[in-house]
């Protein structure tokens, strides 16, 4: 998941948002989310760097406490422990002290598109169409469906 090897690399720095963390601790039923999982694993192994905004975790938190979906299908031990190595592994982005510029049709996630180019992230992974369709158009910033990243990597390293 690197972006290259040798002195002058660095680790690809990924920011996710609330979907994606929610898709990785459920067990995968689907190519997207045994992306989600694949892309999560390389991170753990030091392959990249997660971005997670403070706002997410707040999100997840709350969406895992209150909707009786999460409720039955995300077991309290499976988040707490996914939490776990979220805070061990991830660089966790403080709340913006300031609102975040208009870029997308969804208010809700300009905080997002602003904490990913504060916080110079490679790529943005999402499901969200409406961030999706923006894709290359803020300031280089790719925004990719797992399944779409975890293709890429794929297709340079072999």
């Amino acid at each position: 998941l690197g972006s290259g090897s040798g002195a002058g690399s660095r680790r690809m720095r990924m920011l996710v948002d609330a979907n994606v963390l929610i898709s990785a601790m459920l067990p995968p039923k689907t190519s997207g989310e045994s992306a989600i999982r694949a892309l999560l694993d390389g991170i753990t192994h030091g392959d990249a760097t997660l971005l997670v905004a403070d706002e997410t975790t707040v999100e997840v938190r709350g969406l895992l406490e209150t909707k009786p979906w999460f409720v039955r299908h995300i077991p309290t031990a499976v988040a707490d422990q996914f939490f776990r190595v979220l805070w061990e592994t991830a660089e966790l982005l403080p709340s913006l002290a300031y609102d975040a510029p208009r870029r997308c049709r969804d208010r809700k996630a300009d905080y997002l598109l602003e904490q990913a180019i504060r916080f110079r992230a490679d790529v943005f992974v999402t499901g969200d169409d409406d961030l999706l369709a923006l894709d290359g158009t803020i300031e280089g910033l790719r925004i990719l469906l797992p399944r779409t990243l975890l293709d890429e990597l794929s297709a340079v390293t072999g």
